[in-house]
């Protein structure tokens, strides 16, 4: 899913900084293109070593895009298809650090900036995609849904705590929305 909305904005012609947790060798063409003519820049962060990810976001702020920071664009993703019954609790840490975690954590690291930009230039936001699996639980991967259903929840805690600020938070659940 993350893949297709970068090719997308890549589209759009929009610089961008992806952060992401595969490989470097799994990138496609387009985006590998993209990388080439300056218009993505790639920051690996591994969203399972939750102690790296302000590093390295602080990192590629300051680095590619100079502090400045006016929209951000959140995609989750590790899926298991585990029942609560049969999951374990290490792939269940992990699936809520990578799904949910990780989510709040970049949130968190980026409000000041989206607020620094919003009172700049009148507005800024955050887009969180997640899954229809957080209002329709799917029984083949009970696990995901309630990290969707608990990133649910942090899309619309967040869009009030940060509206007086004119920072705008949106959240796209796929399989609801043609995404």
């Amino acid at each position: 899913m993350g893949s297709a909305v970068v090719r997308k904005l890549i589209k759009q012609n929009c610089k961008m900084i992806v952060l992401f947790v595969r490989d470097m060798d799994q990138l496609d063409d387009k985006i590998r293109a993209a990388c080439d003519d300056d218009r993505v820049k790639i920051a690996q962060i591994d969203l399972r070593e939750p102690q790296r990810i302000e590093q390295k976001f602080s990192h590629a702020i300051k680095t590619y895009l100079k502090g400045e920071l006016d929209h951000v664009i959140l995609c989750h993703g590790v899926v298991v298809e585990k029942g609560v019954i049969t999951c374990t609790i290490p792939k269940y840490d992990q699936t809520m650090l990578v799904n949910v975690r990780s989510m709040m954590h970049i949130v968190s690291l980026s409000v000041p900036f989206l607020k620094r930009m919003a009172g700049e230039k009148g507005q800024a936001s955050i887009t969180i995609l997640t899954s229809a699996q957080g209002t329709k639980p799917d029984p083949k991967s009970p696990v995901m849904s309630t990290a969707a259903a608990m990133v649910q929840m942090l899309i619309k805690v967040t869009a009030l705590e940060t509206a007086f600020f004119n920072v705008r938070v949106n959240g796209v659940a796929t399989g609801v929305i043609n995404s």
